[in-house]
């Protein structure tokens, strides 16, 4: 086999997927393209057969806008990555001991090795998050005040895990936890914070 024909059933695979996209989704390319904030001429080309391939940017961003991973847009089959905890009622982030038994789901845009995912259960955390959503989240806790006004998981002093926002306390080094459908907590001490970078609908929500 040629060179060029690799090539071109790999051009046909990404079109072909490129257009399940847009069937899965109920949407056009052009609303596609309006949502990932790119030209629709290059896209349009592409799948009109005019061009071979899309800028790897575009590609990034279009995968951004639908809440696909990239490797779905080339046509390959998305690695999978197990889902450690369960996002409960009010924002409580439970997380389990044994994540072999925990469903996968396919490794987000941007993954890397501490990337880590969540699985919303219940309606607890309407209307910001729904059943079945899956959250993404930097393994890495950071200093409080750097999140300020950013979706994070928290873990308080006393161990406990929410997904909310954060804003500062009435004294330095305490902060305000806005979680998911909860009460505020108030002034709390010692909180540590990982940055979520996205989440995954379980379906299309109008």
């Amino acid at each position: 086999m040629t060179n060029d024909g690799v090539i071109d059933k790999t051009t046909e695979r990404m079109r072909a997927a490129i257009r399940k996209v847009i069937e899965d989704n109920q949407t056009s390319l052009r609303e596609w393209c309006i949502k990932s904030g790119i030209s629709e001429g290059t896209p349009r080309s592409f799948l009109k057969g005019r061009t071979k391939a899309i800028q790897s940017s575009n590609l990034i961003k279009m995968s951004d806008a639908v809440n696909y991973p990239i490797a779905a847009l080339y046509g390959e089959t998305p690695k999978q990555m197990p889902v450690t905890g369960w996002i409960r009622e009010g924002g409580r982030v439970q997380v389990v001991d044994k994540v072999a038994e925990m469903p996968t789901v396919d490794m987000p845009t941007g993954w890397d090795p501490l990337t880590i995912a969540f699985r919303v259960a219940g309606t607890g955390a309407l209307p910001e998050l729904g059943d079945g959503d899956t959250v993404f989240a930097q393994d890495e806790f950071k200093a409080p005040d750097t999140l300020f006004g950013l979706r994070c998981v928290i873990r308080t002093a006393d161990g406990q895990l929410y997904i909310g926002r954060m804003q500062s306390g009435s004294a330095p080094g305490l902060v305000t936890l806005m979680p998911i459908n909860a009460s505020p907590l108030i002034d709390l001490p010692s909180v540590r914070a990982m940055h979520i970078f996205t989440i995954k609908p379980a379906a299309p929500r109008g």
